[in-house]
């Protein structure tokens, strides 16, 4: 009577254990299968996403106006300032793009690809100011 009751009690384990293994195997599969979806299926939409949102123009209009003295006269006033800075990306920057980049601000290609070399060997998450 004895040896029964541990065979049904080992049974009822067994039985629980091979359940919890199979919901286990499912939502594994269940994340595996979202996963692919989100990198195999709709990967290349991700991308395009990321891109379009990895140049975003910043503008940042000037908090205040001019300063003056007690008589009227200007001490200070906003100058509007504007810095081209080369950020990291994956891929090197062609000849081309260094080349009109260099055009636009009126620098040396080698000047540029300096910079662009910095950010690869330096801090690719710092970006370097190409011209203020």
């Amino acid at each position: 009577m004895v040896g029964s009751v541990r065979e049904q009690d080992l049974s009822y384990v067994r039985r629980k254990v091979l359940a919890a293994w199979i919901l286990f195997v499912a939502l594994l599969g269940v994340v595996f299968w979202r996963l692919w979806q989100l990198q195999v299926e709709r990967g290349a939409y991700f991308y395009q996403q990321a891109q379009a949102e990895a140049q975003v123009p910043l503008i940042l209009p000037a908090p205040r106006g001019k300063i003056l003295d007690r008589n009227g006269i200007v001490l200070a006033e906003d100058v509007p300032s504007f810095a081209a800075t080369l950020s990291y990306t994956p891929q090197t920057p062609s000849v081309a793009e260094i080349d009109l980049l260099a055009k636009i601000l009126g620098l040396k290609p080698a000047t540029i690809a300096q910079a662009a070399q910095t950010l690869r060997l330096g801090q690719p998450f710092a970006p370097v100011v190409l011209r203020a």
